[in-house]
């Protein structure tokens, strides 16, 4: 014997168990979508095509050549941070640091 309120009662667990759902596909795309800067990669979030092997360091008179491990561009400015193979580690602007891509 079925009670009339049954259909309402299941009604809402179905609506709470579809908005549970949606709510962690909701999470799940939205931390897919956070930019990772804390995982080290020779690549940009933004310029995902773009991988440097190496990098001129202007520095008045003086140019260098240096192997890119990782770099980064920042979003507000023209600055480049890059770090090398030997663990050192430049930020400049874009006039004074120049990345290589010899690929």
């Amino acid at each position: 014997m079925k009670k009339d309120n049954d259909d309402g009662y299941m009604i809402g667990i179905k609506f709470w168990f579809v908005s549970m759902i949606l709510m962690l596909c909701f999470l799940i795309f939205l931390i897919i979508g956070i930019k990772c800067d804390f995982i080290p990669v020779n690549k940009n979030t933004h310029d995902t095509e773009n991988k440097f092997e190496k990098a001129i360091i202007i520095k008045g008179n003086e140019a260098t050549i240096v192997d890119v491990k990782e770099w980064r561009d920042y979003q507000d400015s023209d600055h480049i941070q890059i770090k090398t193979k030997d663990g050192t580690v430049y930020f400049g602007s874009s006039n004074e640091i120049i990345l290589i891509c010899e690929s």
